[in-house]
């Protein structure tokens, strides 16, 4: 539906800890430091700190375990990885990427205080 802005800049994303993650059927809530949260409806993926991924996710649910890993671990890096996935590379030297699966529906939204990217 929607794409990241051309040069879109993530670098909001450094340095903000996760501090809490909200569950729902049919999507998941990462809340950081400093006003930022990710609204996730799409599939995920989980990557070892070498870069290889470990699982995609295509379940809401059944990525549950795995995000909650990441909490209280801080962000190093926030890339775009095309003009629809991004990248979050945490303090444990592990990544989470977040892709746009769907043509007809949001995929992901990014609020940053009064800012927000829909993909």
């Amino acid at each position: 539906m929607y794409k990241l802005p051309d040069n879109v800049d993530l670098s909001f994303f450094k340095g903000s800890l996760l501090l809490q993650i909200c569950i729902g059927a049919n999507e998941i809530i990462l809340r950081f430091e400093n006003q930022i949260s990710i609204t996730i409806q799409t599939d995920i993926a989980h990557k070892s700190q070498s870069g290889n991924v470990t699982a995609i996710y295509k379940s809401i649910t059944t990525s549950a375990s795995m995000l909650v890993s990441f909490l209280h671990l801080k962000v190093t890096e926030a890339i775009a990885i095309d003009p629809s996935t991004i990248s979050l590379r945490f303090s444990n030297g592990e990544y989470l990427e977040i892709y746009d699966t769907n043509t007809q529906y949001e995929s992901y939204q990014i609020k940053h205080g009064d800012k927000t990217i829909i993909v």
